[in-house]
C-alpha cells in the first residue's frame, strides 16, 4: 500500500506541473493524455493535475474538508530566500509550538503550500543541510504530507487504519486553536516513541521520512465540507493496494483504490 497520488482540478495541467517544476525542482509526467504530473522522485508519491471543467478561482476554505500540501527539507530560510528571489510570496518562517518551523505559500491556482522544516529552528544545524545546485530552493525536499480536515475520527480510523492498514505514526494536540493532528502513513516503521504518539520526539523524526503522510486536522466544533464535485479545487487521493480496486469517499474526501 503506499499514497499513489493527490489529484487536483486545474485550469492548466501542463502549466501547473511546469511551475512545481520551476519553483520546487520537481519531475514533471505528461506522457498520459488525460492529466499531468508533478514529483519529486519516481518512487514518490505524485501531484496529478486534470482539467476542471469550469475555470473559477479557488479560494481556501477553512471548513473544507481539504486543506493543503506540505513539503518538507532541511532548510525552510534557504528556500524562502530561493523562492523571493523569483518573486515568489512566501510568509515569513516561524516555529508553530513544539510542532515545527514552517512557511506557507500558495501556487499559481492558490491552492496552500506549507514548507516544513526537518528539526525545529533551535535544533537547526547548517551542517546537516546538504545543498543542490541545480534545485531552485537549493536543497532536496519531499511531498511530505497530504493534508485533509474531518469532525469525527471514528470513521477515519476504521477507514484508513483498519480497513487499509495505514500507520498512526503521531498524535499532536493543538486544543488551544481547537484542533488535533494526526498522521497515517503506508509504512513499517515505528516511531522513536511508539508507544506515546503525542510524544514531541516523535515530530521532527517524521518530518525527515522520505515518504508522504496523510495528515488528519480533526476539528471537533467545525461542520467540514465536502469538496466540492466540479471546479478548481481538490478532486481525489489515490492509493495503490494490492488487488483491491474501489472508489469511495470519506468525511468529503474522495479515494480511489488502484491495484499495484
Amino acid at each position: 500500500m503506499m499514497i499513489r497520488a493527490a489529484v487536483f482540478r486545474v485550469p492548466s495541467p501542463v502549466k501547473t506541473a511546469h511551475w512545481y517544476r520551476d519553483i520546487f525542482g520537481m519531475h514533471v509526467d505528461n506522457s498520459v493524455c488525460d492529466y499531468t504530473e508533478a514529483y519529486f522522485s519516481e518512487s514518490a508519491t505524485r501531484l496529478r493535475f486534470v482539467e476542471a471543467s469550469s475555470k473559477d478561482q479557488y479560494t481556501h476554505d477553512g471548513d473544507s474538508a481539504y486543506w493543503k500540501i506540505g513539503i518538507t527539507l532541511c532548510d525552510v530560510d534557504l528556500a524562502v530566500r530561493k523562492l523571493r528571489a523569483k518573486s515568489i510570496n512566501v510568509s515569513n518562517p516561524s516555529q508553530f509550538k513544539e510542532i515545527g518551523y514552517m512557511c506557507h505559500l500558495k501556487d499559481i491556482n492558490g491552492f496552500t503550500i506549507e514548507l516544513l522544516q526537518h528539526t525545529f529552528q533551535s535544533n537547526y544545524n547548517l551542517s546537516r543541510t546538504i545543498l543542490v545546485d541545480s534545485s531552485p530552493i537549493g536543497q532536496a525536499a519531499v511531498l511530505g504530507q497530504i493534508t485533509i480536515r474531518c469532525s469525527d475520527m471514528r470513521d477515519i480510523y476504521d477507514f484508513y487504519q483498519n480497513r487499509f492498514s495505514m500507520k498512526l505514526l503521531s498524535v499532536q494536540d493543538v486544543r488551544e486553536y481547537g484542533f488535533c493532528l494526526y498522521f497515517f502513513a503506508c509504512t513499517s516503521e515505528e516511531p522513536p516513541e511508539p508507544i506515546d504518539l503525542a510524544a514531541v520526539k516523535n515530530r521532527e523524526w517524521l518530518w525527515q521520512r522520505p515518504y508522504t503522510t496523510l495528515e488528519i486536522q480533526h476539528c471537533p466544533s467545525k461542520h467540514i465540507r465536502k469538496v466540492p464535485c466540479t471546479g478548481v479545487n481538490f478532486d481525489r487521493l489515490i492509493l495503490q493496494s494490492g488487488t483491491t480496486v474501489v472508489s469511495d469517499e470519506i468525511h468529503g474526501i474522495k479515494v480511489d483504490i488502484i491495484s499495484s
